[in-house]
């Protein structure tokens, strides 16, 4: 089903997503106030105001930080234009924003908050204009260069940045943390407390997250079995996986796909 939303949140104290999650849409983050810092699929940012981040579907994400004012443009792959499909994809990362762009951005996004929970007749195709100017506005963005990102990268461990893209690229494998500590020549204790102080988790705790993501993603757009997608998300069986959703997720397998499905 094809769908978009716009949703303003404003905190003035310091605010915590608990878990890394993510989505079969698009989600456009736009910081308007304050600082946060972001991860976005297997690396940490520093984010400040103005900025825009593009999230694609499946993509894992968390934010956390102080004071803050931000609004999200969600919105379902099949709502978008090709044009505004290559843009979005263009967009794929962290772009700071100018004063002058975040200002204007911020009056449309406010503008597009006020519709979406307004009583207007034709509301969807109010949006949909309204989105599309969104977008020209992000195509006219002048890219980041690269020194931006590396500026913005948050300080974490070394040992913490090699395990996580070491898992973003091995979940599907065995993992263990003993076979972890002897990859990255560290104890098993400062990896746990390392990873637990910097990604407000644990090992496995986030190793479950990317096999589920993974998961979701093959429910959604494949017809594969549930032992083979268990297989290739890495899950010792169905069984199991089946289990993590309905703890994670609150629907079985079978469930998220039709659920899913539903929605094209």
């Amino acid at each position: 089903m094809s769908f978009i939303e716009f949703d303003k949140s404003v905190k003035d104290y310091e605010w915590l997503m608990q878990d890394f999650h993510s989505h079969s849409h698009y989600e456009l983050f736009f910081l308007l106030k304050g600082n946060r810092s972001f991860f976005l699929k297997d690396k940490m940012f520093s984010i400040c105001a103005p900025c825009l981040i593009v999230i694609p579907p499946y993509t894992m994400h968390r934010t956390e930080g102080s004071g803050f004012k931000r609004i999200n443009i969600n919105v379902s792959p099949d709502f978008l234009s090709a044009y505004e499909k290559q843009v979005l994809k263009k967009g794929d990362n962290i772009t700071p924003l100018s004063i002058t762009d975040g200002k204007t951005l911020e009056k449309l996004l406010e503008e597009g908050c006020e519709v979406f929970s307004g009583g207007e007749k034709n509301k969807t195709d109010i949006l949909k204009i309204l989105f599309g100017y969104i977008v020209y506005n992000i195509d006219k963005l002048e890219p980041a260069s690269p020194e931006v990102y590396t500026a913005h990268t948050e300080k974490v461990p070394a040992v913490v940045l090699k395990i996580l893209e070491y898992l973003s690229h091995n979940f599907m494998s065995e993992i263990s943390l003993t076979a972890l500590s002897e990859k990255f020549f560290t104890s098993k204790a400062s990896i746990c407390a390392n990873f637990k102080k910097t990604m407000n988790c644990t090992v496995n705790e986030y190793l479950t997250t990317l096999r589920l993501n993974k998961a979701k993603q093959l429910l959604a757009t494949s017809d594969k079995s549930l032992e083979k997608i268990a297989e290739i998300s890495g899950f010792s069986s169905a069984m199991y996986m089946g289990l993590v959703f309905r703890k994670k997720v609150g629907l079985s397998p079978l469930g998220y796909r039709k659920l899913e499905k539903s929605k094209v």
